[in-house]
């Protein structure tokens, strides 16, 4: 039953790439039709749920497909017009799609952020059919944007709540992103398809994994994905409609995550020129205006539906920013700065990227200079973006990461993962367009592709210490199996009291993880290292985790004799 959904999911969105070729003339690039349909849902959805009306606009939205696919049939008259997505990127995609959907198959989130965040918030907005509020107790991030959540809640509800649905709607979103990376081609070549294939599981294994909903990868190649966007359909495009699609590329990102801004204001610094044009300036600023407002909008309703919005953490208000900084010594400050400082300069990653730009610039020089003008403006933005992204980061963790987290700079490197990710595509972008060049030497054409194949590898090694292939990278949590087997085998009930027993190696994995599968605040976790750790434990179920912990094993067999060996107490 869910393939026969995926399926008619699959042909509502093909029915909406069509109404926006319709809506367009044919004019749009074929490629940027799987990302723009995303955004202006993610959009429309994101001012739905701000209304109250998730579930309507979606079963809107899926019609509007089915449409969209009766009307390109009665126009053509057939289905001739699927012809035009029998190329090498949408076989690609559909091929990529098939080969993760059945690594996915059944498999269950396992990263400790989806616990303590994006697959609690999915799947409390799948249970409710509303984005949170104040009686949503479990969301702990109450301003946290929801733009990814947002696309994942309609793709799941309209196929499957299933956890693998849901990583399949996070993966698609990645690939329906990077597929304009073929807008850039001029000529069909099998190298490119290899490239395409290598960018892929590069992004899929670099930072999150296929198997979470984490968004840091996401933000990334939607960002690149809205830049080259702007830079093909609407810096020499006079149609005001593409700024407005634009904007919803620009809403969806900075919808992902609140650093998503730099990414909305790069873009916007780039094609600044075309936003103020006398003819059309009125219009352009509307768009540019248009992510700002949702993110305004977005900030009111959470002060509105949560009443602790104004000092939850990372809340991007002005008392949340005074009192976070406020509670930080000369001290913690000092080493915030050095430890952004070193960061920034000596993590090897920075250092094999640059590497692989220069090389990349010695080439241009020496045999495709016809690109020499486009590379030394792409090689200030992408440092430009670098230096910004990292003050931003800065500023995050003396405004906005309380305590420790901030002195030890937490998650430090999978957001700098995430910039260089985007710095990343925009080389592979350049590298497609000059390995496509009609006026490049085959050659030149076949170094050049063996090189970049090769340099994605050793940035991977490097980083990693291996080669992944993305396929393989989905793996299910022994602790999260431990728990779903003895639910089910104790028929632990939901949204009661859970104590776990855990050894010392946990580090707050199994308190997200409890709260996740319960639906439950009421939990707690521990490490037993003498018998007064347990003399307080008042839940009504104690999953025993640690079962080589002696202290805990004479502890049971003299409280609870007739239970002694069970993996559940049950008080």
């Amino acid at each position: 039953m869910t393939l026969i959904k995926l399926g008619l999911f699959g042909l509502s969105t093909l029915g909406s790439f069509q109404l926006l070729r319709i809506i367009c003339n044919d004019k749009i690039n074929i490629y940027f039709l799987p990302s723009l349909t995303i955004a202006l849902q993610v959009t429309v959805l994101f001012f739905a749920g701000i209304l109250n009306l998730l579930p309507e606009i979606s079963i809107v939205l899926y019609t509007w497909g089915i449409v969209g696919i009766l009307a390109s049939f009665l126009k053509s008259k057939g289905f001739n017009f699927i012809k035009s997505y029998f190329n090498d990127g949408y076989i690609l995609l559909l091929l990529t799609m098939i080969i993760m959907g059945i690594s996915v198959r059944g498999k269950l989130f396992a990263h400790y952020d989806n616990f303590s965040h994006w697959a609690i918030v999915v799947r409390h907005m799948l249970e409710v059919n509303h984005y949170p509020n104040f009686e949503s107790s479990l969301i702990m991030f109450q301003e946290y944007p929801l733009g990814s959540a947002t696309y994942i809640y309609y793709f799941a509800k309209m196929i499957s709540s299933s956890e693998s649905v849901q990583m399949l709607a996070q993966i698609y979103m990645i690939l329906a992103a990077l597929l304009p990376l073929f807008s850039l081609v001029q000529k069909r070549s099998i190298k490119i398809d290899i490239i395409f294939l290598t960018v892929i599981n590069f992004v899929f294994v670099y930072n999150i994994t296929v198997g979470n909903l984490l968004v840091d990868t996401l933000l990334s190649v939607v960002g690149i994905c809205a830049f080259l966007f702007a830079r093909k359909q609407c810096w020499n495009n006079a149609e005001k409609k593409y700024f407005w699609f634009l904007s919803c590329y620009l809403v969806q990102i900075i919808q992902i995550k609140n650093s998503g801004i730099f990414f909305v204001v790069m873009i916007i610094i780039n094609g600044y020129k075309y936003f103020f044009e006398k003819e059309r300036r009125l219009n352009n600023i509307l768009t540019a205006m248009f992510p700002f407002v949702s993110l305004v909008i977005w900030q009111k309703h959470c002060k509105y539906v949560f009443s602790s919005a104004v000092t939850p953490k990372h809340a991007m208000t002005v008392e949340n920013y005074q009192s976070v900084f406020g509670n930080k010594s000369v001290e913690d400050i000092r080493t915030i700065c050095k430890g952004m400082l070193k960061l920034s300069t000596t993590f090897k990653d920075v250092w094999v990227l640059l590497i692989i730009v220069v090389l990349l610039g010695m080439f241009v020089f020496f045999f495709a200079k016809e690109c020499l003008s486009d590379y030394k403006k792409l090689l200030i933005l992408s440092i430009s973006l670098f230096v910004c992204y990292q003050l931003g980061m800065l500023g995050m963790y003396l405004f906005s990461m309380p305590g420790g987290e901030a002195t030890s700079l937490a998650g430090s490197v999978r957001y700098l993962k995430t910039v260089l990710i985007a710095i990343f595509l925009l080389y592979m972008a350049f590298s497609v367009r000059m390995i496509s060049l009609e006026t490049l030497k085959q050659k030149d054409s076949l170094f050049s592709t063996i090189a970049v194949i090769v340099s994605i590898f050793v940035l991977a090694y490097v980083s990693q210490g291996s080669i992944q292939f993305a396929p393989k990278t989905v793996n299910n949590s022994e602790e999260r199996l431990w728990i779903e087997n003895n639910k089910e085998l104790y028929s632990i009930p939901m949204h009661e009291s859970y104590c776990m027993l855990i050894p010392s190696s946990d580090s707050g994995y199994a308190y997200y993880l409890l709260k996740y599968i319960f639906q439950s605040n009421d939990v707690s976790s521990k490490i037993v290292e003498s018998i007064d750790d347990l003399s307080d434990i008042s839940s009504k179920y104690i999953l025993v985790y640690d079962k080589d912990n002696e202290i805990i094993n004479t502890w049971i067999n003299d409280t609870y004799p007739e239970q002694f060996g069970n993996d559940v107490i049950i008080q």
